[in-house]
């Protein structure tokens, strides 16, 4: 079975990732990064839900 990103990193360390990915990217690349930061924000969600 594949493990997901939720099962590797606990959910502490997703804020910390979606503040990394922001600093870096945020000005090359906006329309990715809204795009990738929904993504990212809703593991986020899922991992406090508890999924």
């Amino acid at each position: 079975m594949r493990m997901t990103l939720s099962q590797i990193w606990p959910c502490w360390q997703y804020s910390r990732i979606l503040r990394i990915v922001h600093l870096h990217f945020a000005e090359l690349a906006t329309g990715w990064l809204k795009n990738g930061e929904n993504v990212w924000q809703i593991r986020y969600t899922q991992c406090f839900l508890g999924r």
